[in-house]
């Protein structure tokens, strides 16, 4: 460990063991009540050292603006992911180290998705929305499935022009194929490889060693047939992220050639790319992953935030009619809301806004990591420091949010009709590594949720006797969060 600065102390934090540091005070997954008790008891900002790693727990928005927010230009940058390089992950956006890489890339994104430019997507959002409801009403017992497509179609015209005509749509298979290896990949920055690094190079037939197995494998399986990825060892992570990585842009630049590409982000840019004679292999890979991450992340987060809207009105049906007198009230029974109708749906932005801070797709954020050393309130943060952000705990702060573990989606609306409650901005991070697609999320999660709430009632399955069965709120932990079905 090294030697703090002046003698500061490090944050407040529980009593380490030789050599372990806090490795056993760790939940090994993501345990709620564990952290929770934890801030609890050494408050809003902790430190844990964890095999020689430090780590620093933030727990309170307060903290986490000061830090993440306000202190940017320091903290903006990811910690060291070994399991996640080696599957293929940490050149994209989400994961990038902080730099001009970094900067351009998110600039690419961010110019397209700033909240006026996300209403040019609004009649894909508006033909997609219509599709879902469609399935919905012939297959409801498929609507996970519905939603998956749904959220993919959108991203997938955004980022490719390409429109999904049906189920065996090879961008469809190449999403769940990342959703799989999401779900596999473990919380961001808590997987063991993370903290013992040397551990990717134990040879994969070593007992236990299922991580390089599992990145590391040659196996390339066609990109043109379904891939199941399945944690036994044998699936091929890298070579199969480094094709579906390729697959979208290809398929445009030939689309280019043959005069017959839609208007898409990637085919604008790359068509000015070729218009500035700047489309060199840097420039022409960083549009690559960034349309990636618009593909993959962009989908595979609303979905998990519509799986959550579906849980929270099966447990709070209240909820759900208060949603709909309204809609009946403002669209009436001849037609579908659009978003010319949001203005006037105030308790509907409210159940949107309400799904996001529930249960946030990301319970504990993306890790963030220190550049320098830095004090805080008289505490050392040595550089190099991993940063976790309990965005959970955060969200459900009793100091802020009334009665904050049951689904009140009227609490962000004015007193004395609401209680004026803050929106749950933290739900899609801090800083210079907020959410670039926000604003697209949840124009998304809007159309469709107003769109379901309009022509369905959202209803528990009864067991034998007749009784309902009412869901419990259990999720995985992954990248992302998602409920156990």
């Amino acid at each position: 460990m090294r030697k703090r600065r002046g003698r500061l102390p490090y944050p407040p934090g529980p009593r380490a063991e030789p050599f372990l540091g806090h490795l056993r005070k760790v939940p090994k997954t993501y345990d709620e009540s564990a952290y929770r008790e934890m801030a609890k008891k050494y408050g809003e900002i902790i430190y844990l050292d964890i095999l020689g790693k430090e780590l620093v727990l933030l727990n309170s928005e307060k903290v986490a603006n000061d830090l993440l927010d306000k202190r940017s230009s320091i903290y903006s940058d990811r910690p060291q992911l070994p399991f996640h390089d080696m599957i293929g992950w940490t050149d994209t956006l989400a994961l990038l180290h902080y730099g001009s890489n970094f900067l351009k890339m998110r600039k690419l994104v961010q110019d397209q998705l700033t909240r006026k430019k996300c209403t040019l997507f609004e009649d894909i959002q508006l033909h997609q929305r219509r599709l879902l409801i469609q399935n919905l009403f012939h297959s409801p017992e498929k609507f996970i499935a519905h939603l998956k497509r749904f959220v993919t179609a959108v991203v997938l015209e955004i980022a490719y022009g390409r429109r999904v005509v049906s189920d065996d749509d090879q961008f469809l298979i190449n999403a769940a194929t990342i959703d799989e290896l999401v779900a596999a990949s473990g919380t961001t920055g808590l997987v063991i490889l993370d903290f013992i690094p040397i551990l990717k190079y134990v040879p994969s037939w070593v007992p236990g060693a299922w991580y390089s197995q599992f990145a590391q494998s040659e196996i390339v399986f066609p990109l043109l047939q379904p891939v199941k990825v399945i944690l036994n060892g044998l699936a091929a992570a890298r070579p199969i992220v480094k094709a579906i990585k390729d697959y979208g842009l290809t398929v445009v630049q030939q689309d280019l050639a043959a005069g017959k590409a839609q208007i898409s982000f990637s085919s604008m840019h790359l068509e000015e790319l070729m218009r500035q004679n700047r489309d060199t292999k840097e420039e022409v890979e960083r549009l690559n992953l960034a349309a990636f991450q618009l593909y993959t992340a962009g989908g595979e987060t609303t979905w998990s935030a519509m799986e959550t809207f579906f849980l929270a009105m099966l447990i709070f049906p209240d909820s759900q009619r208060e949603a709909q007198k309204e809609l009946d009230q403002c669209v009436g029974h001849g037609r579908l809301p659009d978003f010319g109708d949001r203005e006037n749906l105030p308790y509907l932005n409210c159940v949107v806004q309400e799904v996001l801070r529930w249960y946030p797709v990301v319970p504990l954020g993306l890790p963030h990591r220190v550049m320098q050393d830095d004090i805080y309130e008289g505490m050392f943060i040595p550089k190099g420091t991993t940063v976790i952000a309990n965005v959970r705990l955060m969200l459900t702060n009793e100091e802020i949010y009334h009665d904050p573990f049951r689904f009140i989606p009227e609490r962000y609306l004015p007193k004395p009709e609401g209680k004026g409650e803050p929106l749950p901005n933290t739900a899609f991070g801090f800083g210079r590594r907020i959410c670039p697609g926000r604003w697209l999320a949840e124009s998304e999660m809007w159309v469709a949720i107003a769109s379901i709430l309009s022509v369905f009632d959202i209803k528990p399955i009864q067991n034998a006797e007749g009784v309902d069965i009412i869901p419990k709120a259990e999720f995985h932990d992954s990248m992302t969060r998602y409920i156990i079905h």
